[in-house]
């Protein structure tokens, strides 16, 4: 705590008496070359005969044992902006290829510069007469290597579902049987109205007794088959009308389809009635 004092001390006022005590400390703290350090400054500020006395006698009796380094930096390994940093600390270039002394302990040398990769180096001084030589290599560029962009392909937009999907195209079939049936029930219905029109015209009273009776109810009989026909005809047409309905809009290409659905429609005729029976399974 005293050396630090001591430091922060002549850090505002350098004077002689406060180098000497503050020699004192780094000696104590077995720091040679700082105590030397201290002591020679001294020097360069004392009046005080006493107080000179002590500085030189410490000065020559530490010159001896300090350990020195010596900071090489060739001109060829000189790259523009580079730096060599001691244990955090900066050295100026003013030091470099030159021999100083230094306080024994361990050393993380660092020489670094813009654009090249950095070299680390440790070192190890010994307290008491040692001598370094910390060489400083020339520093290689950093190797900037561009990304490869591949370039993604844009996926294609889906494609539209058609619309003909292939339950509309049956319902479209079997819209055409119901046109189909329509029609024939249209024609045989007119028909028969014409074979009634033309029983009328023989016998136009049914009570009073008719010469052409047997071919007015011949022409009655025929009349009453069309009918019937016209009527199965239009059943048919009716049910598969609806049949073609049902499947156009379960057919549309948006609806869910799974392997599991089942549509069915099987068409019922029978004597006395016309229709269809509808399925869907899932």
């Amino acid at each position: 705590e005293a050396c630090e004092a001591f430091d922060g001390s002549n850090k505002l006022e350098q004077r002689a008496g406060t180098l000497i005590r503050l020699g004192e400390c780094r000696e104590k703290q077995g720091r040679r070359a700082s105590a030397w350090s201290a002591y020679r400054d001294a020097l360069s500020r004392v009046k005080d005969p006493n107080k000179k006395r002590i500085a030189e006698e410490r000065v020559t009796a530490l010159e001896p044992t300090l350990s020195k380094v010596t900071l090489v930096v060739p001109d060829v390994n000189r790259v523009v902006g580079l730096e060599v940093v001691r244990n955090g600390t900066s050295i100026d270039s003013v030091l470099w290829n030159r021999t100083v002394p230094i306080d024994g302990g361990a050393y993380t040398v660092i020489a670094r510069a813009a654009g090249h990769i950095e070299q680390v180096q440790t070192v190890t001084i010994p307290d008491e007469g040692g001598n370094v030589t910390i060489t400083i290599p020339r520093l290689e560029h950093v190797v900037v290597v561009e990304p490869v962009l591949t370039p993604v392909p844009t996926p294609n937009p889906p494609a539209e579902p058609s619309m003909w999907t292939g339950q509309r195209t049956v319902a479209v079939a079997i819209g055409g049987i119901a046109v189909v049936a329509f029609f024939t029930g249209t024609v045989l219905g007119s028909g028969a109205n014409g074979l009634e029109d033309d029983a009328y015209l023989l016998c136009p009273d049914p009570q009073m007794p008719c010469a052409n009776a047997d071919r007015a109810n011949d022409l009655i009989d025929r009349a009453t088959t069309r009918s019937r026909y016209a009527n199965i005809s239009f059943g048919v047409g009716a049910t598969a009308a609806i049949a073609a309905a049902i499947l156009w809009f379960t057919g549309s290409p948006d609806a869910p389809a799974t392997e599991s659905r089942r549509v069915g429609l099987v068409p019922v005729i029978a004597p006395d009635h016309v229709g269809a029976s509808y399925e869907v399974r899932f």
